[in-house]
């Protein structure tokens, strides 16, 4: 047993000289008892594993940095049961969660007098209300895992709650992050941003992205977050928080996550992650401007993709603008700017496209020092198809680190990938099994599109 609370069970190898898993009980890592503690829960979907509940921050940040996170979460602001000088504690809504161990049931006929059982009982920490009538919990909540479709009341003070100050304020919501679920509330101004009961301070501008200005700042728990301020949006209110609510349920560990919006009139605000390491182009060109780049990269170097998904947000018009910022030659599909459906080929495009900045270690419209290229794109797949010297392609950097047949695979998969006719497209799962060596392909014709965006 490790550290995790799993039981491993390993041969050696002796001929990679290396332990290989072949048994491990339980399963999954949310299935440990209270792997995560008091407080908090537990996801099998993203990383890290835990996080502490909304208005409770980690008992000891660095035993959970350690990954450690038998220590819990505790409140940031203490109930006020009892003190009747004060408003009365709320609750806050904990959507798609396993309820937690240990609950207490009450007879009552309603959610509401649910709800006044527990706020009448000062130990009491949180209710649900289902098919199953009322269940209360008293003390500290324990072993809570997400994605199991109950609804859970967790109790604050209510002075972590916004106050509402004119009904045309500012519609805020809380994507979370272990569900997914948008959280509205109104309040006063949108020149603070309030989510989640807290104020958020903007520090400094950090960039202009591809679908709007990126503001850098920190919450009063000292979060560091991104804000993009998007630009172009014509969607209706309604609409538009549909459509955040389906980008909050998306959880991968290389998308950079979501964790919530505000917006006011045509002011659209969308709270990130912070990548702290910046952006993948700033290390592939040396150089930190703040032109678009959808690649950022976390504390741990981990590469994310930013803005997925907004495209549907800001729809077909404002996806010619994008194109004309980055340049014709850019990193969006032809079908954008032809006006046909859009389908997952679009992205295999840009993910070709960005395959050709990594192989060279510039950008793809550079014009290289000895030679007169106009867009590397166009040179690669012609020396692919003459068979010719892929390694004059290679950024110099990793001329003597690298294997000839593996950089022989990118170059093919990535002309591939850019093909005028998405059907001419591989799809992702190929792209995977071409670059790992289990799928073979031949030499692609060039793009014609790009051949005459270049003559011209």
């Amino acid at each position: 047993m490790d550290i995790s609370g799993l039981v491993h069970q390993l041969t050696w190898l002796e001929s990679t000289k290396q332990w290989n898993l072949f048994w491990s009980q339980p399963r999954q890592q949310c299935e440990v008892y209270n792997f995560c503690g008091q407080y908090g829960i537990c996801s099998n979907i993203i990383l890290p594993f835990c996080n502490c509940l909304t208005g409770f921050n980690p008992k000891s940040l660095n035993n959970w940095n350690l990954s450690d996170y038998s220590g819990g979460c505790v409140r940031r602001t203490e109930l006020l049961c009892g003190n009747s000088n004060q408003e009365k504690d709320r609750f806050w809504e904990i959507y798609n969660t396993r309820l937690p161990e240990f609950p207490q049931p009450v007879a009552v006929g309603s959610a509401a007098e649910c709800e006044s059982s527990c706020l009448n009982n000062c130990p009491c920490t949180a209710y649900a209300y289902d098919s199953n009538g009322c269940s209360i919990w008293i003390g500290e909540l324990m072993n809570l895992q997400d994605g199991s479709g109950n609804t859970l009341y967790l109790r604050h003070a209510a002075s972590t709650f916004p106050k509402p100050k004119s009904k045309n304020g500012v519609i805020i919501g809380a994507v979370m992050a272990k569900n997914g679920i948008i959280i509205g509330a109104v309040v006063g101004s949108v020149a603070a941003v309030v989510m989640l009961g807290l104020v958020f301070v903007v520090i400094w501008k950090e960039g202009e992205g591809g679908f709007g200005f990126v503001f850098k700042g920190t919450l009063p728990d000292s979060t560091v977050i991104a804000v993009k301020k998007l630009e172009s949006i014509n969607q209706g209110e309604k609409q538009f928080r549909v459509e955040v609510g389906t980008l909050g349920t998306i959880q991968h560990v290389n998308l950079v996550r979501l964790h919530g919006f505000c917006s006011e009139g045509i002011s659209k605000l969308l709270v990130y992650d912070y990548m702290q390491n910046g952006s993948l182009h700033s290390h592939l060109f040396h150089e930190m401007s703040q032109k678009s780049w959808t690649g950022k990269q976390d504390m741990d170097f981990r590469q994310k993709i930013a803005d997925f998904g907004l495209a549907k947000l800001l729809g077909r018009e404002y996806s010619r603008v994008l194109t004309a910022m980055r340049g014709t030659t850019g990193y969006l599909a032809p079908e954008w700017i032809l006006g046909v459906a859009i389908t997952t080929k679009a992205d295999v495009y840009s993910y070709g496209m960005m395959l050709f900045e990594l192989i060279s270690g510039r950008r793809n419209t550079d014009q290289f020092e000895e030679r007169i290229v106009k867009f590397f794109p166009v040179w690669a797949a012609s020396v692919v198809v003459k068979g010719g010297d892929v390694l004059s392609l290679l950024d110099h950097r990793l001329e003597k680190h690298v294997d000839v047949e593996e950089v022989w695979r990118i170059c093919k998969v990535a002309c591939w990938c850019i093909q005028d006719d998405e059907n001419d497209r591989p799809s992702m799962g190929q792209v995977v099994q071409i670059l790992e060596g289990i799928m073979d392909v031949e030499p692609s014709p060039i793009p014609h599109l790009l051949q005459a965006l270049v003559a011209d």
